[in-house]
């Protein structure tokens, strides 16, 4: 009986110490695809409008994803800061007169924060604000569309 309940502790040891090792597997991949383990510095957009942008989108410089949207707090009527959470080593090709647009990751697919370097000497810093270009309001197109058709029709 002790034969059988030795083998039994030895399955039921490997058993949890596998799952222990798939946990942490897991945990350390999430981990590195949100920055979580990885040194970030933060900076800051002011946008007008943002089109549905939410936290854990994901931030492009030059097509590569270099960070994700920590943040995204209304402070005024028209305008809506957005913090960005970027890899540490990606300021060094990030100028202080860089822009920020907001895009979308596919045709139908989620927003994304698109940064257009710049060519300043100076590069940006943790906790500076970059310039940003607001997206065009989709119900802005629909009513001018909708003016458009009004008046070819009229003529």
């Amino acid at each position: 009986m002790d034969n059988q309940e030795a083998k039994r502790n030895i399955k039921l040891g490997a058993f949890v110490i596998g799952g222990v090792a798939l946990f942490l597997l897991i945990l350390f991949y999430l981990g590195k695809e949100n920055n979580i383990f990885s040194k970030t510095f933060t900076v800051s957009a002011i946008f007008k409008n943002v089109e549905g942008l939410k936290e854990g989108d994901n931030v492009w410089l030059s097509g590569v994803k270099i960070g994700t949207v920590k943040k995204v707090s209304i402070i005024d009527e028209g305008k809506v800061v957005v913090s960005l959470s970027l890899k540490e080593k990606q300021n060094e090709f990030i100028k202080k007169d860089a822009t920020a647009n907001i895009g979308s990751d596919g045709l139908v697919g989620n927003k994304i924060v698109i940064i257009r370097p710049g060519s300043a000497a100076e590069t940006i810093h943790d906790n500076d604000t970059i310039n940003s270009f607001s997206p065009t309001d989709t119900q802005e197109l629909f009513n001018l569309a909708k003016d458009v058709g009004t008046d070819i029709k009229v003529i």
